[in-house]
């Protein structure tokens, strides 16, 4: 009877120390907070040297942002998904309400409270055709934030 008892309790031991250690970790990141300047060097693509945008980033640990600003007479339109320690950044640039240009990041790492990067595609629209492409491009992207610049 004894001996039944210490074999159960061993197996039931060796089973719950297994699944805890099963358990998926949670990776615990620097908030994000402030405006990030991006720095593009280009991959692929016709779009050369692109104008970079500040991309408004609010803090939080998880959830869809968006941000709405105007900068240098263009409508910037900035989606931000937050997940864990990776962001999915949408950026679309109106110019008197038609599109002009769009940048996509669809998995950014965060590496600290001052610093993204991921790869990123940039779509540049014709002037008279919003729906007809200029030029295509894939970029490497970093997001740095200066110190001190916490306001949107």
């Amino acid at each position: 009877m004894g001996l039944r008892k210490i074999v159960f309790s061993s197996i039931l031991a060796i089973a719950s120390s297994g699944l805890s250690s099963c358990a998926p970790e949670e990776n615990v990141c620097d908030p994000i907070a402030g405006t990030y300047q991006p720095l593009y060097t280009p991959v692929s693509g016709n779009c050369g040297l692109i104008n970079a945008m500040r991309v408004p980033l609010d803090g939080g640990e998880s959830g869809v942002k968006m941000h709405q600003e105007m900068q240098f007479g263009r409508d910037i339109l900035t989606e931000v998904v937050h997940k864990g320690c990776t962001l999915r950044v949408t950026q679309h640039v109106y110019q008197q309400g038609v599109l002009q240009s769009t940048m996509n990041g669809p998995e950014l790492a965060v590496h600290s409270s001052k610093e993204l990067s991921g790869q990123v595609s940039f779509t540049r629209f014709t002037a008279t055709d919003p729906q007809q492409q200029a030029c295509v491009g894939t970029y490497n992207a970093t997001f740095t934030r200066p110190d001190g610049v916490f306001d949107q």
